[in-house]
């Protein structure tokens, strides 16, 4: 009697699944590495820019227009690493005393899917921004609203 013949197929066919399964494993899994890179801000509140904004100054809040802004986040070691927040503005003309762009910095530090960002100014409170596939997502405070409003502005980064 004549001995069966394997199939390479069922070979092949693992090989297959393992490449594939090697190739979904991307870098956003894989910790800060994959993360690395400049998001810009696509929307506030789910419309797109611009977007009034309260900024600080010199004696309290001014309201202006938010034209753009970038994140971009840097890897160090393999849970974290820095960010830097970049805000443009569109103040109006003759007040050359409100700024035009303003940057926030500090580390993070992955725990799923979300990174916890601390601020290098100590006086400024630790906050998190979602991971959701290549959007990063961040509430906060930024529009005001008044004394009544506490629900926060949700701001929508984007690779």
């Amino acid at each position: 009697m004549k001995p069966l013949a394997r199939s390479p197929l069922p070979r092949l066919a693992r090989l297959l699944a393992l490449a594939a399964a090697l190739a979904c494993s991307g870098s956003d899994a894989a910790g800060p590495a994959g993360l690395e890179g400049t998001y810009t801000l696509r929307t506030v509140n789910g419309s797109p820019l611009p977007a009034d904004a309260e900024v600080p100054v010199s004696d309290g809040l001014a309201r202006l227009p938010l034209v753009s802004a970038t994140l971009v986040l840097r890897a160090a070691g393999t849970d974290g690493g820095t960010y830097a927040f970049t805000w443009n503005f569109d103040p109006p003309a003759g007040y050359p005393e409100l700024p035009t762009r303003t940057r926030t910095s500090g580390t993070y530090v992955r725990e799923a899917s979300t990174l916890q960002m601390r601020p290098d100014d100590p006086g400024a409170a630790t906050f998190h921004v979602v991971i959701d596939g290549g959007r990063l997502i961040r509430s906060t405070f930024l529009t005001g609203g008044g004394p009544d409003d506490f629900s926060p502005d949700v701001l929508i980064f984007e690779r």
